[in-house]
């Protein structure tokens, strides 16, 4: 909950890479930044944003870009819905040749909603093995039980994290 109305969530790589959403009665945005992409602002001296990232952002979403949480000078992407057009849009922007020129597809593949590709991830990530029915009891969005949080962390318990698990509003006993 970022406000009465708004909700934020954010994801690090732990490499440099991040993105985050926004949603608002107006709409969502989802802007990410990728440092390695051909698009980086930090490709040029002095860095600067992509020509046309934001270019065509309806007005109730564009105030976001003053807000100090979006990064706006780390950008590589941005993505719009609203009420209204609830397709995806980005700017009227030329991409550069290659495969994956902004970072999002890389970034992004995490929210494809498949538990298999979230535990490759980890396993990459954290150099162990994860356990499939953990991520699948998480996808599914079933109450935490002790088993699973000490499966997935061995050093946390259920109480160190129903704080936390109450403030993004999942499913707790």
């Amino acid at each position: 909950a970022w406000d009465s109305y708004s909700q934020f969530a954010s994801m690090r790589n732990g490499s440099g890479d991040w993105f985050c959403v926004v949603f608002t009665p107006a709409g969502t945005v989802l802007k990410g930044f990728a440092h390695e992409s051909v698009m980086s602002p930090y490709r040029h001296d002095p860095p600067c944003l992509w020509p046309g990232i934001f270019a065509g952002m309806p007005d109730p979403l564009a105030s976001l870009l003053s807000e100090p949480a979006l990064l706006i000078a780390e950008t590589t992407f941005c993505l719009w819905s609203t009420p209204d057009a609830p397709a995806w849009q980005h700017g009227a922007l030329g991409f550069p040749p290659g495969p994956d020129p902004d970072g999002s597809a890389a970034l992004l593949t995490l929210l494809d909603g498949n538990p298999l590709t979230y535990q490759s991830w980890a396993e990459d990530y954290y150099e162990r093995p994860v356990d499939r029915h953990a991520i699948e009891h998480i996808y599914a969005h079933l109450p935490l039980t002790s088993d699973v949080v000490t499966t997935l962390a061995p050093d946390r318990s259920l109480a160190d994290l129903l704080v936390e698990s109450r403030e993004i509003g999942y499913p707790g006993r």
